[in-house]
């Protein structure tokens, strides 16, 4: 055959087919028989006889034919093109004769025989169409022509008027089938461009033929069934077509189509109350809503306009957004909603085309809660925009006069959703208001509309949902300047003043403050949202925010550089200054755990805004002078927290609190601030204050107060996981060796603590320190670390002569051997000189007294320190033998004896050589053994050898 002739111009699919057919034909070379069956036929009459028996009435044999339909598929995907009209008409019972040659029964014929036989037999043919109709490979002919998705749609939206006719048993097992064509669908579903002019009316066909039957309207899509009303599945499976089939092309195809959509949307959020329905309408609607926004506001919206003032349409809108929430699985037991099959995967569809996607939160802050839907506050906040401001003022009274009584819902199993429902309708409104609103015209938005429903929510609101109001919150102000934000401040601030604990002296003193910790540790947690969102408007050269254009459809708001806007700034940071941190210092000891939790959170909010906000005011064309006047909080901080673990005056309730408050702050610091602020100008500065608050309270005169004994031990516990913390973290690698040095200083003042208690966390925290910042120490660092725990090899708690043995085993293992070695031979030589002469007696160790006592102390102090060390040679290589481990094996064995040493030293030696003998005198002890001497093993073999009745 010549290809030059065969893919031409001229060339269409019969022809190709009928070259590949004699291609396959093995005789057509040899004989050109005209009756000869070619290859390709064979493999065509093979994968009929599969269609055939997918539809068996066997299972079995059913089960085999899909099998083998599905392997040939893999094979000879091109034969699905011509089998795929043939399947869809038979899924929808209008299939006629169907020719023997596709293997097919015809379904029409089987639904005419109203017996039960028949009605049998037409399910088990279905069963076997669905489960063709759902492969990949026919799925694939399917998907990228109109005709076969009009085709669809009407299967899928009429799917209750074929199953009805079945036998009862086999209804629900159908149910699943349909399910499987359609989640086949979805898995492959992707919109693609309308090239010509029959595409676009089959589109709009589609689309008119979806709206009326999500509408529930009288339908005839075939000629099965009567007109009667569309049952629920099939009106949700069309609401999932018509969210999927819109998109920027679908939603300009005319305005009797977008208002039939609108109004079909508006009906069934005002009828279909809670129903799985409504959810995917909300995801319409949103859908809508902002594909109007994109593609521009023409148009006329004044049915739209007049629903949003109707108060009754705001309330249904309230009610759907509930509803749109998942189940409060802390109701019930903790069950999930057992949907049918296929409805959770709509709702998550319908949930994602709600809005767009944003950036939220976009600062380094996570988020506090996980119920706070920011697609509910787009939504509504689209609707706004599309309806104009005037009626958006008019509709916003409706939704938050709703939002009130959801917000002080009375406790049941949809409590949870209506108080965060309210705090997403108030995100909504608030975003609209304020971003549409003229900068003058800001306060009086605050002031007269927003302020006045957020206080009332917060009071009504449980505990529960300070979490969310609080995302809703930063969901507002997270794009608003500094001046935009002074109402909100001033009127936080206010709060704080009048309901936060402060201690004053020793006594306290609420004033106004309320009795009780919700209502103090709300507002508290509200300034930090302020916080966390405040920025000052740094774009010079580009007048819109940088990262606007890649998380946000609609145009961002402008943001211009104004001197005149630093006075905001100024204000903010001097309220910030004079009224809020004089506050929050004051409350440290609050009796509540969780506000001194949110006072903590605030501190540290305070000075990581005072840091953001120095940076961002360098590059601002302000005067100096008013820079000078961003003030370092952290001075104020550390002079209030600092002294707080002195012994004077600890043995009080507030004393505790306060410590407490400290070391939250320090675990604020540790995890969410930047290494190089405040791990530098807290956390070390404040390590020693740590290492101070975990020793225990010496018994006074007076007897202390059982629950201040009880919160002794609490901090105590706290401290103890702070400095552990600390330790484990690598944090130190900002190229400051000054910070590791100051450490180590303080380190050493540590290590001399008259409580061994001190002493053995100091040990501790060397050993995790030193382990994470080994590759960043210097050699003087290094040194100065072992010199720390030498000295702590001799402590007479064995609690600490042993941490000080670990901490120095890892500092040995990762330093050069050669100086492990040149340390060896000194400690050696130590070791050697400080064995017990000989055996004194009781009278003679009671007679020790003056010089020849403090000379015994040396020796059994040096004794100590040397052998230990050595012990901590031999452990740092376990697995290979340096040339100093046989020396200071045999140098150990000295030490092996009553008569030599204590007890505790023996005990050392005896351990450390049987950890040798574990780890070495495996199956390269051979290796091993070649670096010993004959008199160093019988050394090593008198401490590890079992003694027996022989010896």
């Amino acid at each position: 055959f010549s290809c030059g002739s065969t893919f031409s111009r001229e060339i269409n699919v019969d022809n190709l087919y009928s070259f590949i057919n004699n291609a396959f034909d093995s005789q057509h070379l040899l004989e050109h028989s005209p009756d000869a069956i070619s290859n390709l036929s064979a493999y065509e009459g093979m994968l009929d006889g599969g269609f055939a028996l997918a539809c068996h009435s066997s299972n079995q044999a059913r089960s085999k034919g899909f099998r083998l339909v599905e392997h040939l598929m893999t094979r000879f995907g091109w034969f699905a093109a011509k089998r795929v009209k043939i399947l869809i008409s038979s899924m929808s019972l209008t299939d006629e004769k169907t020719n023997p040659h596709y293997g097919l029964i015809s379904c029409k014929e089987l639904s005419s025989m109203d017996t039960p036989p028949h009605r049998k037999r037409l399910a088990e043919v279905l069963k076997g169409i669905s489960n063709l109709l759902s492969l990949r490979r026919v799925m694939k002919e399917v998907i990228p022509s109109e005709i076969h998705r009009q085709s669809l749609i009407k299967i899928l939206c009429n799917s209750q008027k074929v199953i009805s006719i079945l036998p009862p048993e086999e209804m629900q097992k159908m149910i699943l089938y349909f399910h499987s064509v359609f989640a086949s669908f979805r898995s492959r579903f992707y919109s693609f461009p309308r090239l010509t002019k029959r595409d676009e009316e089959l589109r709009e066909q589609s689309l008119l033929l979806l709206i009326s039957a999500v509408g529930d309207e009288d339908i005839a899509i075939d000629e099965v069934g009567e007109g009667n009303s569309a049952h629920w599945r099939d009106r949700l499976v069309a609401a999932w077509f018509l969210l999927t089939f819109i998109d920027k092309s679908g939603a300009q195809i005319s305005d009797n189509a977008i208002r039939s959509i609108w109004d079909t949307c508006i009906n069934i959020i005002q009828q279909e109350d809670g129903q799985p329905i409504q959810k995917v309408t909300l995801g319409l609607i949103g859908k809508l809503a902002n594909l109007t926004i994109e593609n521009g506001l023409d148009g006329d919206y004044s049915d739209l306009q007049k629903k949003m003032r109707d108060e009754s349409f705001c309330i249904d809108l309230c009610n759907a957004l509930v509803s749109n929430h998942k189940e409060d699985k802390s109701i019930g037991g903790g069950h999930r909603a057992q949907w049918s099959v296929g409805v959770e995967s709509i709702l998550k569809d319908s949930l994602s085309n709600l809005s767009p996607r944003i950036i939220f939160p976009f600062k380094r802050a996570g988020r506090s809660s996980l119920n706070f839907l920011t697609q509910h506050g787009q939504l509504l906040s689209a609707l706004f925009q599309i309806v104009g401001r005037d009626c958006a003022i008019d509709s916003a009274k409706h939704f938050l006069s709703y939002a009130h009584e959801l917000a002080s819902s009375l406790p049941s199993e949809d409590q949870r959703n209506q108080v965060d429902t309210a705090a997403e309708i108030f995100s909504g409104v608030a975003q609209c208001l304020l971003n549409s609103s003229a900068e003058d015209d800001v306060q009086i938005v605050w002031t007269s509309t927003l302020l006045p429903f957020f206080e009332k929510a917060l009071e009504k609101s449980p505990t529960s949902a300070l979490a969310t109001y609080s995302d809703s919150l930063r969901f507002i102000v997270r794009d608003l300047s500094p001046k935009q934000l002074l109402p909100l401040t001033e009127f936080v601030m206010n709060k704080i003043e009048k309901t936060l604990w402060q201690f004053d002296g020793y006594q306290s003193v609420n004033g106004t403050a309320s009795d009780g910790f919700a209502e103090q540790s709300k507002w508290v947690v509200m300034m930090c949202v302020v916080l966390i969102e405040i920025d000052t408007e740094i774009e010079t050269m580009n007048p819109y925010v940088w990262y606007h254009s890649s998380v946000t459809v609609s145009s961002p708001p402008l943001v211009k550089i104004d001197v005149e806007a630093t006075p905001p700034i100024l204000h903010f940071w001097t309220m910030l200054s004079s009224r809020l941190l004089p506050r929050l210092l004051h409350a440290i000891g609050h009796p509540y755990q969780k506000c001194r939790e949110q006072v903590a959170w605030c501190l540290f909010r305070v000075y990581n805004c005072y840091k953001k906000l120095s940076q961002q005011i360098k590059i601002l064309p302000i005067q100096e002078e008013i820079k000078d006047q961003i003030t370092n909080p952290g001075d104020l901080i550390f002079q209030k927290l600092s002294p707080l673990s002195s012994s004077t005056g600890t043995a009080t309730k507030e004393a505790q609190h306060s410590l407490i408050t400290t070391r939250l702050f320090l675990f604020y610091c540790l995890h969410y601030g930047d290494n190089k602020n405040e791990y530098a100008e807290f956390i070390l500065p404040l390590l020693p204050m740590a290492f101070e608050a975990i020793k225990p309270e010496v018994e006074g005169e007076g007897e202390v107060d059982a629950d201040v004994r009880m919160l002794q031990a609490q901090v105590v516990k706290g401290f103890r996981y702070t400095i552990a913390e600390v330790g484990a973290s690598c944090f130190v690698t900002y190229n400051n060796s000054n910070d590791i040095s100051q450490l180590l200083k303080n380190l050493d003042t540590v290590s001399l603590h008259d409580v061994w208690q001190v002493r053995h966390a100091a040990a501790h925290f060397l050993r995790c320190f030193q382990g994470c910042h080994k590759f960043l120490f210097t050699s003087y660092q290094t040194k100065k670390t072992t010199r720390i725990v030498a000295k702590l090899l001799a402590d007479d708690r064995k609690e600490v002569s042993a941490a000080a043995m670990s901490a120095l085993t890892g500092i040995l293992a990762s330093s050069p051997s050669q100086d492990v070695g040149h340390m060896v031979h000194k400690y050696i030589k130590k070791a050697n000189n400080s064995v017990i002469k000989k055996k004194r007696s009781k009278v003679d160790k009671q007679a020790l007294e003056g010089e020849a006592l403090e000379k015994e102390f040396k020796r059994a102090v040096k004794q100590q320190t040397s052998v230990y060390f050595l012990c901590a040679s031999v452990l740092a290589r376990p697995y290979d033998t340096p040339s100093y481990a046989p020396k200071a094996l045999a140098a150990l064995s000295r030490h092996s004896y009553e008569s030599s040493a204590p007890f505790t030293v023996r005990e050392a030696v005896k351990l450390c050589c049987r950890e040798f003998k574990r780890t070495h005198m495996t199956d390269n002890w051979e290796l091993h053994k070649e670096q010993f001497t004959r008199e160093q093993l019988e050394a090593l073999d008198d401490v590890v050898s079992t003694p027996h009745y022989y010896a």
